[in-house]
């Protein structure tokens, strides 16, 4: 259920469906990225639609250890995000539980590189929030 609401990017009902069905959210999906298949979490594939903080809030509610998962195409949700110019809101939120699960430095890292080769529109912003957390 989850994947056809995050896939219809219905942000309200897979909020609903997070704190209904926590396991729910945790089922790995196939769907497809750039012409390529994909296997993702409704976490990995909400942060491709720039999701409100509230989503990915009631996502990582429901799996915690979600931000730390990484997708078939080496992908783990910080990167997705700032890939995808996902709001600095998101950003924060993402970075604080990247913290709290004590996810490696190269992570944050990598995900600052895909935020400046997507040329997010927050960069500046965002570098600045990263440099806070990785001097």
């Amino acid at each position: 259920v989850s994947s056809k609401l995050v896939e219809r990017a219905e942000w309200e009902g897979l909020t609903s469906r997070a704190e209904s069905d926590p396991k729910d959210v945790a089922t790995w999906f196939i769907t497809t990225l750039d012409g390529e298949s994909w296997c993702c979490l409704p976490l990995h594939r909400a942060l491709t639609m720039n999701p409100p903080v509230t989503v990915v809030a009631a996502l990582l509610k429901a799996q915690p250890e979600s931000i730390l998962y990484t997708d078939n195409l080496g992908q783990k949700p910080l990167g997705i995000a700032c890939k995808f110019k996902s709001s600095l809101e998101v950003i924060r939120l993402l970075v604080g539980e990247h913290i709290c699960r004590q996810a490696s430095k190269e992570d944050g890292e990598m995900a600052l590189n895909l935020a400046i080769n997507a040329n997010h529109p927050d960069l500046d912003r965002v570098i600045i929030f990263f440099q806070r957390f990785h001097p």
